[in-house]
């Protein structure tokens, strides 16, 4: 039984270069049914959606044609390491170029409201609050400086600050006025 489950199989090693939307060599060593085929293989790995999909497989420096099964390679040639050379054509390769440039501009864009927050982070501020009049005691607010820190703490709730330079004089000046 255990004879029979090794002829049904071979193991390969495979490997697929790098194409215009894979930016990295894949190497594999994997068990295969010997009536699977090479584009079967192909796909497996190399599925990105793409109509027409277009490889070339080599081994041992020969053409193998993908719609050999792994046995029948295996078999005759003897030969269990192979090279997957993905072909775009030209319709996709500018579908995958248009879609790689879209995706950059998003991330640029994403990166570049981050930094512009940053850039702002500590920009705005709110005037300080009274503690007091003088002469009165911390806890002792009159109401004119009661009612400028309500107002204080009612532009916060809302979000609406003042430039971090302005914020003491025309900010203080905007909330008494």
């Amino acid at each position: 039984m255990a004879s029979a489950m090794a002829i049904s199989q071979s193991v390969l090693s495979i490997t697929i270069n790098e194409c215009p939307h894979r930016n990295e060599k894949k190497s594999i060593i994997a068990p295969f049914s010997n009536s699977t085929t090479f584009i079967d293989i192909f796909n497996q790995y190399h599925n990105f959606g793409l109509k027409n999909n277009e490889f070339t497989v080599t081994g041992k420096n020969h053409e193998i044609s993908p719609t050999l099964t792994v046995g029948e390679v295996v078999q005759l040639f003897n030969v269990r390491d192979f090279k997957f050379k993905c072909v775009v054509p030209e319709s996709d390769t500018f579908e995958l170029l248009s879609n790689s440039v879209k995706d950059a501009a998003e991330k640029a864009t994403k990166h570049a409201v981050n930094a512009f927050q940053l850039l702002m982070a500590g920009g705005r501020s709110f005037p300080a609050l009274k503690s007091g009049s003088v002469g009165s005691k911390p806890p002792n607010l009159n109401r004119k400086n009661e009612m400028f820190n309500k107002l204080i703490d009612k532009l916060k709730t809302e979000g609406l600050d003042f430039p971090r330079t302005s914020a003491a004089s025309d900010g203080s000046y905007f909330v008494q006025v």
